[in-house]
């Protein structure tokens, strides 16, 4: 069974392309998947912030316990998940469709990645080998760990035990700012 794909002719009348022409309407649609991903990004940033634990300052753990376990507030970390794997999804499908004005219909992170154009495949494969420490294999088996991250966090009370790589921090960081600093 093929892929489905999201594809400029489906999303625009044949008038609109006419009207304002195929590279317009391309990059009108590329920057609004741009700033979904920026917002989301943003707030995966802040909610990364939120939940991360104090380990290295005592003073700050006291208070981080206090705050969660005593004071009775949830951690965001399942919301932390599911936000993170939304920003990175958009900053995929935003570097794919800015090349070939049609991106996967796809929340599978790893399809999603494997789908990109070479020209930032490669580019985001060097940063993960020099920022994440990865190599070809590592990077094939973390991509497969995190792949259903966006579904499986968002319906976590399905699972029996689940949790986040480490390797996603990186990936969610790489991908969305290299994704901004490639903004048409």
């Amino acid at each position: 069974m093929s892929e489905k794909y999201i594809r400029l002719e489906n999303s625009v009348s044949a008038a609109e392309l006419k009207i304002y022409g195929k590279k317009y309407v391309i990059n009108s649609i590329a920057k609004g998947i741009l700033i979904d991903c920026e917002q989301f990004y943003y707030t995966y940033c802040c909610l990364n912030e939120e939940n991360n634990v104090p380990f290295d300052d005592d003073k700050k753990m006291d208070e981080y316990i206090k705050k969660r376990v005593n004071g009775n507030v949830s951690s965001l970390i399942a919301v932390e998940a599911v936000i993170g794997a939304f920003a990175v999804e958009l900053a995929l499908k935003y570097l794919t469709f800015i090349e070939n004005a049609a991106y996967l219909k796809s929340h599978n992170l790893e399809k999603l990645y494997m789908d990109l154009p070479d020209k930032h495949k490669n580019s985001l494969e060097s940063k993960f080998y020099v920022q994440a420490l990865q190599n070809a294999t590592t990077l094939s088996a973390n991509l497969k760990a995190i792949a259903n991250i966006f579904e499986d966090w968002r319906y976590f009370y399905n699972k029996g035990s689940i949790g986040i790589p480490g390797f996603f921090k990186d990936f969610v960081h790489i991908i969305c700012d290299y994704a901004l600093m490639n903004k048409v």
